[in-house]
């Protein structure tokens, strides 16, 4: 994440089994998680940037994440 600020307000959906081929540029992490992040009303600006998608591995019986994929209002 770059700052804390940035996930605030934002509603998680629920967790997916990572599936390479729709994130072929995260496979490289091995994550076994991802999860989508939602963008309230309120953030829709053009130009914001958001976390939109996080990505986990599952490590030693923990969740590590592994890598964020950012996302721009149009």
């Amino acid at each position: 994440m770059r700052d804390p600020a940035d996930g605030e307000g934002l509603t998680a959906q629920e967790p997916e089994r990572f599936v390479a081929a729709h994130w072929p540029e995260m496979a490289h992490h091995d994550p076994t998680w991802s999860i989508n992040l939602s963008l309230p009303a309120s953030g829709v600006v053009a130009g914001a940037q958001y976390p939109g998608d996080v990505f986990y591995r599952e490590a030693g019986g923990e969740l590590c994440l592994v890598d964020v994929a950012w996302w721009t209002v149009q």
